[in-house]
């Protein structure tokens, strides 16, 4: 049984290369989210403020208030250039692709220190694996 997981193994090392080669993953999109929200409320704080201070005629302060925003903004669309690698790095496909990968790495650190790890533990880790696997391919024909 060891030696057909082992081939699994190998078979879906292939198929996460493409995955592996993608540098954004859902949580960073979940971050870079989050930074977009907070930066869309300082944009309008700072608006808020930039009001004030026209009608103020504190000229310096709009100036400087001005320069603050360009920044926010310059920062908001370097953000949102990484929208389209999001979209594709939350597809479920990718996201369980991301999850067999954790197994497959934890299948690979059990294996490599054999004589300590428990076999039925490592033989629950490739069950694992084969259902996570299962479930990717699923999802990858859905698309």
């Amino acid at each position: 049984m060891r030696s057909t997981l082992a081939w699994i193994v190998v078979l879906a090392s292939f198929l996460f290369s493409a995955e592996a080669a993608r540098a954004v993953t859902c949580d960073d999109c979940k971050e870079i989210h989050k930074n977009k929200q907070g930066i869309q409320q300082e944009l309008l704080q700072k608006d808020a403020e930039l009001n004030v201070a026209f009608k103020s005629k504190n000229f310096q302060q709009v100036n400087d208030l001005r320069t603050r925003m360009l920044e926010l903004r310059k920062k908001m669309n370097e953000l949102r250039s990484s929208d389209e690698k999001c979209e594709q790095a939350c597809k479920p496909d990718v996201v369980k692709a991301t999850e067999c990968k954790k197994l497959l790495d934890e299948i690979l650190r059990a294996e490599a220190v054999d004589s300590v790890t428990d076999d039925n533990r490592i033989d629950a880790l490739y069950r694992e694996f084969r259902s996570c696997n299962n479930e990717m391919v699923k999802l990858k024909q859905a698309d």
